[in-house]
């Protein structure tokens, strides 16, 4: 192997000698030829920049064909947007285009829409028909069953995963809920929700303005539901995020509201379709 390595690391020296027979790869000027000359290889060699190893949190991620912006909170790495990848990590294309009846049928397998993809719609949109998916992929990304969330194959990019119901915790500690309150089902906390709302693009009336402050940059948007029947409800005014945890019959998830400060956690069919955020493994 030593030999091999003192042969591939003369290898540039021996093409320049083709090019220029003057050339004389005595780097040190003491008349042999030895490993000695390698130094000025050495030094050079490894020189380039791995730039998946400068990547820090905040700056943008590429994948499958979208810039994603993300967001350090506490200890974790989160997407800062909803996913709106048509593909599994590993290529597979994910079920998409599904009719109402097919959509919430066995074998149970992963399947996304975009919000207003049927004919029954509500939108609480403000500056944009949230029915219309052309506008509503732009600002809301997908919408993704709970079998797509946890499947094997990744909805997330490597070393990223769809978040457990315990990741959502750790959220919600970091920005001042208690242990005690982060194990409630249903509202809880004080302000948390409005620490990761987006500061626009949320329903409002002269009663209550339902944007948050994004204190922390998480920018969640109501991107609404898709229900296992085929109805396409609260765009505008609710946004819907799946956590891994659950089974066949029900799965748990986060939702944030207009008119609500707190964050809601509770669980319900996995045939629904709900937005998706990426964490960040651990031991990046």
């Amino acid at each position: 192997m030593y030999r091999l390595l003192i042969a591939l690391a003369f290898l540039p020296v021996a093409a320049m000698a083709q090019v220029n027979p003057n050339y004389d790869p005595d780097y040190n000027g003491d008349g042999c030829h030895t490993v000695a000359d390698l130094i000025p290889f050495l030094q050079v060699f490894g020189g380039c920049v791995d730039t998946a190893a400068t990547w820090m949190c905040g700056d943008a991620l590429a994948f499958d064909g979208h810039q994603y912006a993300t967001t350090q909170v506490g200890d974790q790495c989160w997407f800062a947007e909803n996913l709106r990848s048509e593909h599994y990590a590993n290529g597979d294309t994910i079920q998409t285009n599904i009719s109402d009846s097919a959509w919430a049928t066995y074998p149970a397998v992963g399947r996304m829409a975009v919000y207003g993809d049927g004919d029954n719609c509500l939108s609480y949109a403000l500056d944009f028909d949230a029915c219309d998916t052309v506008p509503s992929l732009t600002e809301y990304g997908r919408l993704y069953n709970w079998y797509a969330a946890t499947d094997e194959r990744n909805l997330c990019p490597p070393g990223w995963h769809v978040p457990s119901d315990g990741d959502w915790m750790v959220l919600e500690m970091a920005q001042g809920m208690t242990q005690d309150e982060v194990e409630i089902e249903g509202w809880r906390g004080t302000d948390q929700g409005d620490q990761l709302k987006s500061t626009d693009g949320w329903y409002f009336n002269q009663w209550w303005d339902g944007n948050g402050t994004d204190s922390v940059g998480f920018a969640a948007l109501p991107g609404g539901v898709r229900y296992s029947y085929g109805t396409y409800g609260t765009a505008g005014a609710s946004g819907w995020w799946w956590s891994t945890n659950g089974s066949f019959q029900s799965a748990w998830y986060r939702r944030l509201s207009d008119d609500e400060s707190g964050i809601w956690r509770s669980n319900t069919m996995p045939f629904n379709g709900m937005s998706v955020r990426c964490l960040r493994d651990t031991e990046q």
